[in-house]
C-alpha cells in the first residue's frame, strides 16, 4: 500500500519569525494611521483657535464683544474692538504698535520718538495723529482721522493719507486713498455699528 507524503507544516524557528512579522504588520500600519489622526485633529485645533492663541499671547487684547481703552507710557492711547489684539514696543527710538488681529483706534501723543504701527504687509510712519487700524482676512485697512501719515506697502509702495481719508491694503497691493466719513466709519469706539462693507 503506497501512502503519498503527508506535508506537515515546518514549525522552525524561521517560521515562527515570519508569522510574527505578519501579525505585527497591520499592527504597525495601524500605529501610523493613528498618528496621522492625532497630528490632523491637532492641526485643525490650532488652525480653528489660531485668533484665540494670538490674541493669548499679545501684550493687550479684548474678547469677542469687548471694547477696551488703556494709555501707553508715552501718553498714547489705544481703543481696542472686540476680538482685536496689538504688541507695543516703546522702548527703542522708534515706538511701534503691532495690530495682530481686529481693529485699534489710536491717538499718538508727540515725544519727539517716531510712531509706526505694523500691519501686516504694510507699515504706516505716524505724524501725530489719530488713526484707526484693522486686520481683516481677505484686507487690512487704515482710516486717518486727524493729521497726517504715511502707509509704505511691502515692496516700498507708498501712499500719503490727510485727514477724512481711508486706504485698504491687500497683500502687498496698496488701494488708493479715498475720502470717507471718517467719524462714521469710527463710530464703533462708542458701540455704534459704522463700516460699510469694503468694496
Amino acid at each position: 500500500m503506497n501512502s503519498s507524503p503527508t506535508s506537515v507544516p515546518s514549525t522552525g524557528p524561521g517560521t515562527r519569525i515570519r508569522q510574527a512579522k505578519r501579525r505585527e504588520a497591520p499592527r504597525a500600519w495601524l500605529g501610523w494611521v493613528i498618528a496621522a489622526g492625532v497630528l490632523l485633529a491637532a492641526g485643525l485645533l490650532v488652525f480653528t483657535q489660531l485668533p484665540y492663541l494670538q490674541r493669548l499671547i499679545s501684550d493687550v487684547a479684548t474678547a469677542p464683544g469687548e471694547r477696551r481703552q488703556i494709555q501707553l507710557a508715552d501718553g498714547s492711547r489705544l481703543t481696542l474692538d472686540g476680538a482685536s489684539a496689538v504688541n507695543v514696543d516703546l522702548r527703542g527710538a522708534v515706538r511701534k504698535v503691532r495690530v495682530v488681529q481686529g481693529q485699534v483706534f489710536i491717538n499718538v501723543m508727540l515725544d519727539g520718538r517716531p510712531f509706526e504701527v505694523d500691519l501686516g504687509d504694510s507699515r504706516i510712519q505716524v505724524f501725530g495723529t489719530h488713526l484707526s487700524a484693522s486686520r481683516g482676512r481677505d484686507h487690512d485697512e487704515v482710516i486717518l482721522l486727524k493729521g497726517k501719515l504715511e502707509v509704505i506697502g511691502q515692496y516700498g509702495e507708498k501712499r500719503l493719507l490727510s485727514q477724512g481719508q481711508r486706504l485698504i491694503v491687500r497683500g502687498a497691493s496698496l488701494g488708493q486713498a479715498e475720502k470717507v466719513d471718517a467719524e462714521r466709519l469710527l463710530a464703533w469706539r462708542d458701540g455704534q455699528p459704522s463700516k460699510p462693507p469694503v468694496r
